[in-house]
């Protein structure tokens, strides 16, 4: 509700003066001040809702000609009542250093105009009430939030922060409290108003009730340990050593960790937690062969993968602490743990060997195989065969050996029988390797040994190297019995009665003796693919080998109708009977192939008897009417 109230005269004010109004203003006094002379402000230090409505102003003559006063103007003065409530909890607090703490606050108005809010929070001391305030954290009328001065770095450093959770409700949040921060903390809100030149004016300011905040200073001191599971290894062995902090809020505080070996540099963690190698050591944790790093805020490992006898020593653990001071500067403080003993033995190596053969005596033609055996292993191994006579009286001769990767490496004696493949040295297990020496020949009667050596690696990443550590030789002695040897060879006949350039395949087939009769008038048992020569000019070899290729030969005549098969050196082995077939083909059109004629010849039986005589029979000859004839011969 509005009323015009009665205006003041005023005569020529030339100064400031003081007019009390009883009844309209009883509490306050309206000052009048002259700013110039068209211009006049008045001032009341304390305004009510009773000063609500229009105000005149008049203004008394001058003594101008013509002007015996009158109206000046009128102006609405409303008044805006005051419904800003600030309310916080009275309560006591103790907290310890480096804890978190909030409070909350709750700001509200009711103000028809639009007015903006400030709410804050201070720090006062409780023992000097006459030190001003310090701003803590502010979130001005403008939405900004402002730190005061010993605050800007910890609000920067995100320790400091302050929420408005509700409408109403505004969170303070300290982290990592310091015995600075210990004393009376309110909060303050302040009601803002713009006026039409769009200046900011100041309608209220109000605080909150009193939180009695103690801080517990934390206990600077600390200790540290280092532990192990056990002091004495072997060389090889994986070392874990751990260092731990037993200090109040670790994780708040700025430790850096350094490993120590016989007064040397292993490695530095800082708080970043991103380790700094000692020289000696910086090839060595590249090749994954140590390891540094921060399991917790308070407990850093130490790991060496595998010991070496150098890295039996003095370890220690040195912890350093930063800590920053009110002032700003930086102070260090530092600890060192006891001295470990470790104690590293080399490897001793316990390996037991056992060497085995198929047989004590085999036939000349047969296999020889031989199976080394190793166990109790640590390191990598490597076997060496060696050949001498019974009587040694000639120096052991390599054979073949395996390196520690696993490289079959064959004597130089020996290349060209293990290139035929009558010489073949394989790792079947881990620990297990066999030497295999196809098609024995009186000469490989003697004694074998197996040299089984185990290995370490030795010296600096930079220069590494191989130490033997142990070694073990075993000897088996093998006999070879004489067999009756004469080469042999067959030949086999195809005789096409049209163009002789037609395509062919012949295929030379063999069946043991004793596994069917042989012979002119017998039957065959199962036969074997020896060899194929195909229809393209190749061979392809079955899977019953003569000699593994070494005494067996086979060739053709440039007609194409003259296939031999040819074994030297023969023995019981090759004993049984042998049949030749032939298939004719023929190309299509379309590139595709169709057999024309399949004839099979006769069989030839062969027997080696002891001591030098071959029993052969004679010459069987097959005449076939559809256009092949197919004719076996034996020398």
């Amino acid at each position: 509700m509005s009323s015009k109230r009665q205006g003041f005269l005023l005569n020529n004010i030339t100064a400031t003066q003081t007019h009390t109004q009883p009844g309209r203003c009883p509490l306050s006094k309206i000052i009048y001040s002259m700013i110039e002379y068209s211009r006049m402000l008045q001032y009341a230090s304390q305004y009510g809702k009773m000063h609500d409505g229009e105000r005149e102003v008049l203004r008394k003559g001058d003594g101008e000609k013509g002007r015996n006063g009158g109206r000046d103007g009128e102006t609405e003065l409303p008044v805006i009542p005051d419904s800003l409530a600030v309310t916080a909890p009275t309560q006591t607090l103790s907290q310890v250093e480096g804890d978190t703490l909030q409070l909350s606050c709750e700001v509200s108005r009711a103000t028809e105009q639009h007015t903006h809010l400030s709410v804050g929070w201070y720090l006062r001391s409780p023992e000097d009430a006459t030190v001003s305030p310090q701003e803590i954290l502010t979130l001005s009328r403008d939405f900004v939030l402002r730190a005061g001065g010993p605050y800007k770095q910890r609000m920067t450093a995100g320790d400091l922060r302050l929420d408005k959770t509700s409408a109403t409700s505004y969170r303070l949040t300290i982290h990592r409290l310091q015995p600075a921060d210990q004393g009376l903390l309110y909060c303050q809100a302040a009601e803002w108003i713009q006026d039409p030149d769009r200046s900011w004016f100041t309608m209220t300011r109000k605080q909150a009730d009193k939180t009695q905040l103690r801080i517990q200073p934390i206990d600077r001191d600390f200790s540290i340990q280092v532990s192990t599971e056990r002091r004495s290894f072997t060389a090889g062995e994986p070392l874990e050593l751990r260092c731990t902090i037993d200090a109040q809020s670790v994780p708040e505080r700025f430790f850096s960790v350094s490993w120590v070996f016989s007064s040397s540099p292993v490695a530095v963690i800082g708080p970043s937690a991103v380790p700094v190698l000692g020289p000696d050591y910086v090839s060595r944790e590249a090749a994954g062969h140590m390891t540094v790093r921060k399991e917790s805020p308070a407990v850093h490992l130490l790991k060496l993968q595998r010991l070496r006898p150098e890295d039996a020593g003095k370890y220690i653990c040195r912890v350093t602490e930063r800590e920053k001071t009110p002032t700003g500067d930086f102070i260090d403080r530092s600890k060192r743990s006891r001295n470990v003993q470790i104690t590293v033995q080399p490897i001793k190596s316990n390996i037991t060997v056992t060497l085995s053969s198929n047989s004590s005596e085999v036939q000349e033609g047969d296999v020889v195989q031989l199976t080394c055996s190793i166990h109790s292993t640590t390191g990598p191994l490597s076997v060496a065969w060696q050949w001498s006579e019974k009587k040694g009286s000639t120096p052991p001769q390599d054979l073949a050996s395996v390196d520690r990767d696993g490289t079959v490496r064959p004597g130089p004696g020996y290349r060209e029988r293990s290139s035929y493949g009558e010489i073949r040295v394989e790792r079947v297990q881990e620990d297990i390797y066999t030497l295999s020496l196809y098609n024995a020949l009186p000469g490989d009667e003697g004694l074998y040994r197996c040299t089984a050596t185990e290995w370490v690696e030795a010296g600096t990443e930079s220069e590494l190297s191989w130490e033997k550590i142990g070694e073990k030789i075993l000897l088996c002695g093998v006999g070879v019995v004489a067999d009756a040897q004469r080469d042999l060879w067959r030949l086999c006949l195809v005789k096409p009665r049209h163009n002789p350039r037609v395509p062919a395949s012949v295929t030379w087939r063999f069946m043991p003796a004793g596994s069917g009769s042989s012979g002119e008038g017998g039957t065959a048992g199962e036969f074997r693919d020896l060899v194929t020569f195909t229809r393209e000019g190749t061979l392809q070899w079955g899977e019953q080998l003569l000699g593994l290729g070494t005494r067996t030969t086979v060739d053709r005549s440039h007609s194409n109708t003259n296939f031999r098969l040819s074994v030297t050196r023969a023995g019981r082995r090759e004993a049984g009977t042998y049949q030749c077939s032939a298939l004719l083909w023929r190309r299509n059109y379309d590139n595709t192939w169709n057999k024309v004629a399949n004839r099979t010849s006769n069989l030839l039986g062969i027997s080696v008897l002891q001591p030098d005589v071959a029993v052969l029979p004679s010459t069987w000859w097959c005449d076939v009417a559809d256009g092949v004839v197919i004719v076996v011969t034996g020398i």
